[in-house]
């Protein structure tokens, strides 16, 4: 099936209290024509690089046989429309290891993912409707029933699916997310955000936001995308304020278990009694000065995590995007950081480059030309994108000669060269989003000697 490319539709909303009167957007990317049937959830495997969508196909309690798994690439073609069938009413889903794990009303159900069958199915002791999935990084699945059940939460461990956590503790819950040694949690009903200890199943309150949570995403910086099923998209900051950034409430378009991918940020929607699959390009809009920088962490030329956070308070911070590692232009204009920092026992700032390099491109255009800062590798221009500087998606390589032997390097996108400052406070003093890579330094230099 093709999908339809719709009109750019934007809405607009305060990105997080952060970054106060900074926009972001959701522009329609895609959509499928209405051909599913009650999409409920979406989620993307990496392996094969589809989106497996689940169908209720009839009531959302009705046991029928009639539900099923669909495949759906990136650009909105249906690759499979029933892949995996004879389910009920299928909603959330997750994957450990071979295997797709999916809630089924009162059963866990378990689905090979090369042959799309189903292996094995868990019956839930008192349950009423298994809603949301997230599986452990030890392969335990956990599980949400978002109806009137005496348990709120299942888990299977050791091939055992038992009770965990009861209603009456958390009430009805529905949207999971496993984040490190915590699950996350959204409430059914009246929309608090939970955190789960994995270890006590002790829950902690996080954020209450006006709509029950459905679909639940972290967003970066660390805030979330929730859905509400009538029809809400929500971003909730990391002060826990919950910003809607889309509503088709009036226009009855569901909201149901969305998948979010980041590095192409890139937000897909099942709109359930709509019948489709929706996806939306999250749009950062372009950084000015007065702005308060995104604050991001990425991994540097050594392999290590550096967190802009961390580095405020100090000096003042030259962040800037460019290219390609070991290129003409930006070669030079690494260079000309390097000398400034070699020539200054004190240099009045930090130096940071980003590009979309891999980290060990960046240890070869370090090591190469004797660069003394920090270089961030940036795959799919993800954190370019948070600073609004243009990116052109897509793998491209080049090849290098290093140490007597020709190396490809290759890069997941190639930034603009653009140059920011950050003042120790975390605000954005200087933007030049017209680089002149052998002037960049001097201009540098030059804004803040004018601004002491």
């Amino acid at each position: 099936m093709k999908p339809i490319v719709l009109t750019v539709i934007a809405v607009w909303t305060a990105l997080n209290t952060v970054a106060a009167g900074v926009p972001c957007k959701l522009v329609e990317a895609w959509a499928t024509e209405p051909v599913l049937d009650i999409p409920e959830c979406a989620l993307f495997n990496p392996a094969d690089k589809l989106l497996y969508v689940s169908n209720i196909s009839g009531s959302p309690f009705e046991k029928n046989s009639k539900g099923f798994i669909a495949k759906v690439d990136l650009s909105g073609q249906i690759v499979e429309m029933k892949w995996s069938a004879g389910l009920n009413a299928p909603k959330g889903m997750a994957i450990h290891e071979n295997h797709l794990y999916v809630t089924d009303i009162d059963e866990l159900v378990k689905i090979d993912l090369k042959s799309g069958k189903i292996v094995q199915r868990y019956p839930a002791q008192g349950a009423v409707s298994l809603n949301d999935l997230a599986a452990g990084a030890d392969g335990t699945i956990y599980v949400s029933d978002s109806r009137s059940g005496q348990y709120a939460l299942h888990r299977l461990m050791n091939g055992k699916l038992e009770p965990w956590v009861e209603t009456s503790q958390s009430g009805n819950l529905n949207g999971l997310y496993m984040q490190g040694n915590k699950l996350l949690a959204g409430q059914a009903k009246d929309g608090t955000l939970f955190a789960v200890d994995l270890k006590t199943g002790q829950m902690t309150s996080i954020s209450q936001i006006d709509t029950g949570i459905d679909g639940l995403k972290p967003a970066g910086n660390g805030r979330y995308f929730t859905s509400n099923w009538k029809g809400r998209i929500t971003l909730v900051s990391e002060t826990g304020e919950g910003l809607i950034l889309q509503d088709t409430t009036d226009r009855k378009i569901n909201a149901a278990d969305f998948e979010y991918l980041p590095e192409k940020n890139l937000l897909i929607l099942p709109t359930f009694n709509d019948n489709r699959l929706v996806a939306y390009n999250v749009v950062q809009p372009e950084r000015s000065v007065g702005d308060p920088a995104p604050l991001f962490k990425a991994v540097d030329q050594d392999g290590k995590e550096w967190v802009l956070e961390d580095q405020l308070g100090k000096k003042p911070i030259v962040v800037y995007f460019y290219p390609a590692a070991m290129t003409g232009g930006c070669t030079k204009q690494a260079c000309s950081y390097r000398d400034y920092v070699e020539q200054n026992d004190e240099p009045a700032f930090d130096v940071v480059g980003i590009s979309g390099d891999t980290p060990e491109n960046l240890k070869h255009f370090q090591q190469a030309e004797g660069l003394n800062f920090t270089l961030l590798s940036d795959p799919g221009g993800r954190i370019a994108k948070t600073f609004g500087v243009a990116v052109k998606d897509g793998e491209k390589s080049i090849t290098r000669t290093i140490d007597g032997k020709e190396v490809e390097l290759t890069r997941s996108a190639t930034t603009m060269r653009w140059t920011f400052i950050i003042d120790p406070s975390g605000k954005i003093i200087y933007r030049d989003n017209k680089v002149n890579a052998v002037q960049d330094l001097q201009k540098v230099k030059s804004f803040l000697s004018e601004t002491k």
